[in-house]
């Protein structure tokens, strides 16, 4: 029953509003993984290891963690962005296996993307992925982004490549952690020569330090655009909302949040939600 409550929900939503995608195609796309998923891999028990997706190709390891991060992406549109040029320099901060970057190629053909992503098996489907479509123009990193460079425990709170479970974060403050690996860390702003048109940050709430190291090396005035996940509450006490919107306004930036909120209003819970900064108009 929840299965066809969602077919019907998210096709009526998806009729209903226009995507740069078209709202036919996408639903098509979205009926084609959602049977498959339901029918060849759950009741047929098959392992599905790629999938194309307007014209893509997309490596993972596990279909339903695949369908879920499409419907994330792709379903809603959130990283969709009006791009000045043709060929927009995109940063994609944790990009996972490469699902959000199939989505920037497919809207923009000709963008230029840096990605970064810090868990070893998501980079080499991320690899993968890049391959086996030629996407040139497109530059990979195995590194995860924060403050400061150096090498920093990462810990893997799902144990499936794809999942969006894993960040700096210590067990104890999330739970226990399926693996752990120390992985390198990089400065963003070391990476920032020229104007980025998106800044897209998935990095599991490592997105506050991202920001001051920007802002800090005067590399956060390049960026015209920022759209990503922030972490709220990954430790119980740690309140630096206001700072982080504090931060925006301070480097010229409007914004918009989506925070879905279950009620009653809990208390001490980890909370995430979307943003979107934008530069606002000159005067």
């Amino acid at each position: 029953m929840y299965w066809i409550r969602h077919l019907v929900g998210n096709g009526l939503r998806l009729l209903l509003h226009p995507s740069v995608l078209g709202r036919f195609a996408l639903l098509g796309a979205f009926l084609r993984i959602e049977f498959k998923r339901k029918i060849l891999v759950e009741l047929c028990g098959r392992r599905l290891t790629s999938e194309h997706v307007f014209g893509q190709i997309i490596h993972f390891s596990d279909y339903s963690i695949f369908a879920l991060v499409f419907g994330e992406v792709y379903l809603s549109g959130v990283y969709y962005f009006p791009a000045r040029v043709a060929a927009p320099l995109i940063i994609d901060g944790g990009a996972n296996i490469g699902v959000s970057l199939a989505y920037f190629k497919t809207i923009y053909p000709g963008c230029r993307v840096l990605a970064f992503e810090p868990n070893e098996r998501n980079f080499e489907l991320l690899q993968r992925t890049v391959r086996a479509n030629g996407w040139t123009n497109t530059e990979t990193y195995p590194f995860g982004l924060h403050r400061t460079a150096g090498e920093q425990w990462f810990f893997d709170y799902n144990g499936l490549p794809g999942s969006l479970s894993g960040g700096f974060w210590e067990p104890a403050e999330a739970g226990p952690a399926k693996s752990k690996t120390m992985v390198r860390t990089v400065r963003l702003s070391d990476y920032i020569n020229e104007d980025v048109d998106l800044l897209k940050l998935d990095v599991e709430g490592s997105e506050m330090a991202i920001l001051e190291d920007l802002m800090a090396a005067d590399k956060l005035e390049r960026v015209r655009q920022i759209i990503g996940e922030y972490h709220h509450h990954v430790k119980p006490d740690d309140d630096r909302l206001g700072e982080f919107l504090s931060l925006l306004e301070r480097a010229g930036f409007g914004y918009h949040l989506c925070a879905a909120l279950p009620l009653p209003f809990p208390q001490r819970q980890a909370q995430n939600f979307m943003f979107s900064a934008y530069r606002k108009a000159a005067g």
